[in-house]
């Protein structure tokens, strides 16, 4: 029920937000508006096919996010006031729908998968074991996917009754791996290329660096119930080449006299 293509749909979900996010790319060129729109679609679609909730959440927020940055000084706060009536709405009408109602929306939101909702799909109990695995060696960890050793992969998927190859958070797994000083470093990492993009935005204005802020946000808020974007595989090299991207500083910052991103960002 839920669409796979040569990989796992929680990852063909991910292929699917990370074209959701590029295909900004083309929004400013008349001409390639088409391109744009069959893109977008086709990124949804598949998003939605493949039934990932923790996907779908994620590349909202980024893409929300990416309007956020591209948009300048008042139009900012008008997209800021809209998503909070938005989501007024969403409440005040919450209380009229009923039972019935509040049924019907939560099967969307889960979409159609009702199980173990209210465990996140049988991640609570999953992520309570890895913690006392952590706790015997918090510092350091047990090195990179070392933990996930045919045993412990055998031992847990017969103990929850479904197939575990990672701890289905990105946070946990990492604290696995390295230790909470490396999970530290990691998530530094992350931060620090998220506002280093947003700032390259501000002063340039460039579209591209308001997407790589995007992915790296979706990265972030997807790790919060998937281990795919710190696994070997396309994700992790998505974050790794958009980061080594950042640190190409732009003709136009070397020559500017104009540095300051607050005045650019607030400009009309």
């Amino acid at each position: 029920y839920r669409f796979i293509g040569t990989t796992h749909p929680n990852t063909e979900a991910i292929f699917g937000a990370l074209l959701c996010l590029s295909a900004q790319l083309f929004y400013r060129d008349d001409s390639n508006k088409l391109i744009l729109i069959c893109l977008f679609a086709l990124a949804i679609a598949c998003i939605w096919l493949t039934k990932s909730r923790t996907t779908l959440a994620a590349v909202v927020v980024a893409f929300a996010a990416v309007q956020f940055l591209t948009l300048r000084g008042s139009n900012r706060i008008f997209l800021l006031i809209a998503g909070l009536f938005l989501a007024g709405c969403v409440t005040v009408g919450s209380v009229f729908v009923g039972n019935q109602g509040l049924g019907l929306i939560s099967e969307a939101m889960a979409m159609g998968r009702s199980d173990e909702v209210g465990s996140l799909t049988g991640r609570l109990p999953l992520w309570e074991e890895l913690l006392k695995s952590i706790n015997k060696s918090p510092m350091f960890g047990y090195g990179y996917l070392a933990f996930w050793d045919a045993d412990r992969v055998e031992y847990l998927s017969e103990l929850f009754k479904w197939e575990i190859p990672h701890g289905h958070n990105m946070y946990l797994d990492m604290m696995l791996d390295v230790g909470v000083v490396g999970a530290v470093l990691f998530i530094g990492w992350l931060l620090t290329a998220f506002f280093t993009a947003a700032n390259l935005y501000a002063k340039t204005s460039r579209v591209e660096y308001a997407i790589v802020a995007g992915i790296f946000l979706l990265a972030m808020i997807n790790g919060g119930g998937e281990s795919l974007f710190k696994l070997p595989g396309f994700p992790l090299f998505a974050l790794v080449s958009t980061f080594l991207a950042l640190l190409h500083q732009p003709d136009e910052l070397r020559h500017s006299e104009d540095r300051d991103p607050v005045r650019r960002a607030l400009a009309p």
